[in-house]
Order: C-alpha cells, then structure tokens, then sequence
C-alpha cells in the first residue's frame, strides 16, 4: 500500500527508460481513482493524458480499447476520452 500523490511522484520521477514501470504505477492510479469517481473526471482524465503520454504511439489505441472496455459503464468518462 502506497498513498496516492507518492505513488503519482514515484512514476512522474521514472525517466523514459522506465516508462513500462511508470505506466504500470500511474495505471494502478487510475484503477483505483475510477473505482470511486464520478463525473466530470478530471483527475482521471489528466491520468488517461499522462499514461499516453508514456506509451508507444503504437500501443495507444489498443490501451484506450482496453479502457473503454473496462470503463464502459462510465459513459462521461468514455465520451471524453481521447479518440
């Protein structure tokens, strides 16, 4: 167990050799930040936003595919999600 903000530093601090690590934490964030959210999803649309940020062009669209499929009934969070 690891509070929220240090587990954010902790993968904001990993540089881009460990981008794997980082999206692993910032994801284990976003889970846990969706499980209790509600709209209008800021906090976890700005983690969506970092998590891409990290991930190779390529692995983007099948991560947003495997988000919508998770968050599907969380149609706010769905519509704004980027395309």
């Amino acid at each position: 167990a690891c509070r929220t903000d240090v587990l954010h530093g902790l993968a904001r601090a990993l540089g881009p050799e460990r981008r794997e690590q980082a999206v692993v934490l910032l994801e284990r964030l976003l889970s846990n930040s969706m499980e209790r959210a509600s709209s209008p999803y800021r906090a976890e649309q700005a983690l969506v936003r970092e998590i891409l940020e990290r991930l190779d062009p390529a692995a983007r669209p099948a991560w947003l595919n495997r988000v919508r499929a998770t968050w599907g009934g969380r149609g706010r969070f769905i519509a704004d999600l980027p395309r």
